[in-house]
């Protein structure tokens, strides 16, 4: 199945649905090299799709040899919301084998709803230096990831750095947010007016940590050129190691 045929199946279930509310705010675009994975984000999104209406595509990237070739599963669907409407929440599956996922903004554009925000969503450890992700941001207005999937964690964030630097699209971490807590603890420290001098003072930030997994092991790296330890700062050099992490 090509685009043309999945505009001409959507076309036929906005036909199905006249009456009922199809006001979308934003677009979804997760894109996934896990079935599971996919699955999981697509979940979430059809969650958020009560209080935030969204057309969600979800992009199964499975390489291979061979020609490009897309097959499409398209689903409608229309809960009860807390207003006791029923917003229609549409979802186009893409299995996509072969290099065509490495042409993002030709495979999405014509499917994605017009004059509203796109979120792109990289689900697990992106391929930062791959022709798919840098075309995404093509098509990105918010780029979503999640930091605790990073393979490579202290190279990642510096690839992520460089991406960042040159990109209008604004990024977005979900492992930053669950930080949240944990920053705001270290900022109490200097919260304190005769405290706040002593930032200027501090020229390496060193974090210990012996917890395990891919979510411990970079729960304290900040993207290079992000802030550094004084406001305004820039974090020159992440060093990590086993048990910790170390930032000039």
């Amino acid at each position: 199945m090509g685009v043309v045929e999945v505009l001409a199946q959507l076309k036929v279930l906005r036909a199905r649905a006249a009456g009922r509310p199809r006001s979308s705010v934003l677009d979804v675009v997760i894109m996934a090299t896990d079935s599971a994975e996919a699955e999981a984000a697509a979940k979430a999104v059809e969650t958020l799709s009560a209080h935030h209406p969204c057309r969600a595509l979800v992009i199964l990237d499975e390489p291979g040899p061979g020609a490009s070739q897309m097959d499409a599963t398209i689903t409608e669907r229309g809960d009860r919301g807390p207003d006791g409407e029923n917003p229609v929440h549409e979802e186009v599956f893409l299995r996509v084998r072969g290099p065509a996922a490495d042409h993002l903004p030709g495979l999405v554009e014509s499917l994605l709803v017009p004059d509203v925000a796109t979120f792109v969503w990289w689900t697990g450890s992106p391929p930062l230096r791959g022709a798919g992700f840098h075309s995404s941001l093509e098509v990105a207005d918010v780029l979503l990831l999640d930091s605790a999937r990073f393979a490579r964690p202290f190279e990642s964030f510096a690839e992520l750095a460089e991406v960042a630097g040159d990109s209008k699209t604004v990024f977005g971490d979900f492992h930053w947010t669950r930080l949240a807590p944990w920053r705001e603890h270290l900022a109490q420290f200097f919260h304190t007016i005769d405290r706040r001098g002593s930032l200027r003072g501090i020229g390496a930030l060193c974090v210990a940590d012996n917890a395990r997994g891919l979510g411990n092991r970079n729960t304290a790296v900040r993207p290079p050129g992000r802030g550094g330890p004084e406001p305004g700062g820039r974090l020159r050099r992440p060093h990590g190691g086993g048990g910790g992490v170390r930032g000039t």
